[in-house]
């Protein structure tokens, strides 16, 4: 077993805090765990103290940003979710889990009352796709649609809005009820093929809070029953120590979740996990004609990057085979 793997595992309350001096720290930083393992080996070994009042001080950063954000929307509703939003419920300790910056959902008609408040808050504006505003090191992600390229194979229903509810003693700023965030959280993970291993410790975390029932009618709802159940196998295999059953599984879903298993997997791999859902065919015709290329190319550079997400993916499988 990985430190990694260790860290985990103590964050799931499946196993005590790691020995000082076990695996490679670096690792842990690639991972998103480091603070994690400062905040279990604080008690151990007080050279980890200074490491964790280091990410301490970038959490309170972070809580700073939400404060300061919410003062500015003046009463307009926002929905932050991912790792902005898992203090204190899912990562009770601040510091303990990085974040690099807020993912907002916004409803497209109070998007420019948003884009005025970040103005107002000195703010930037970055250029390229998207809507990513910059301040001094702190960074605002804007998203019409929290599954965001997903958004496709997987509509979200006015329900979804209506279910935000209030973080901590914000006014303005929501988030996600457990089982909304446990949903949206897989997806993203499975996006980018859980190239840091924090992203499938947020869905274990998660999943331990959220109502099983609930989830599972807003999996039936979404279509995505299938991909929650790749992640329950990956969390099974990685923290719990139970195998995959290749027997369960198609080729392609195999290779996929050996691939996160070993850290190998290109984030490419991730473009292909919603053909693999329960969604109606010609969403998923939608979801490959838009999302396995850049929003805004013209037909020809769309041609280019999917055949070149198809020579990666193929070069990935053929070379374990």
């Amino acid at each position: 077993m990985t430190l990694s793997q260790s860290v985990c595992r103590c964050a799931l309350g499946l196993a005590s805090a790691p020995e000082p001096g076990e695996g490679n720290f670096e690792q842990l930083y690639q991972e998103g765990l480091h603070g994690l393992y400062a905040r279990q080996l604080a008690p151990k070994l007080p050279a980890m103290l200074g490491k964790f009042q280091i990410e301490f001080g970038h959490g309170g950063r972070i809580v700073g940003q939400l404060q300061e954000l919410d003062d500015a929307l003046h009463g307009l509703e926002v929905v932050v979710f991912k790792g902005a939003s898992f203090y204190p419920a899912v990562y009770p300790a601040l510091g303990t889990r990085p974040v690099s910056d807020l993912d907002v959902w916004v409803r497209a008609g109070d998007l420019p009352r948003l884009e005025q408040a970040l103005v107002s808050l000195r703010y930037q504006r970055l250029p390229g796709l998207g809507i990513n505003y910059h301040r001094q090191g702190l960074a605002v992600v804007v998203h019409m649609n929290p599954v965001h390229q997903f958004r496709r194979v997987f509509p979200l229903s006015p329900a979804w809005w209506d279910s935000r509810r209030p973080l901590e003693t914000l006014h303005s700023i929501r988030q996600l009820p457990f089982e909304e965030a446990y949903l949206v959280t897989a997806l993203h993970g499975l996006k980018h093929a859980f190239r840091r291993l924090l992203w499938l410790l947020d869905v274990a975390l998660l999943r331990q809070l959220a109502c099983p029932e609930r989830t599972a009618v807003l999996a039936r709802q979404l279509g995505c029953v299938r991909l929650l159940q790749v992640c329950d196998a990956l969390i099974q295999d990685m923290f719990y120590a139970q195998p995959l059953d290749a027997r369960q599984w198609t080729a392609w879903e195999l290779q996929f979740m050996r691939g996160v298993l070993t850290r190998r997997a290109p984030e490419s791999a991730g473009m292909l996990v919603p053909l693999w859902s329960e969604a109606p065919w010609w969403r998923k015709v939608h979801y490959a004609a838009e999302a396995a290329y850049a929003e805004g190319a013209n037909g020809w550079s769309r041609a280019e990057r999917l055949l070149e997400i198809l020579r990666k993916l193929w070069g990935w499988t053929s070379s374990r085979v």
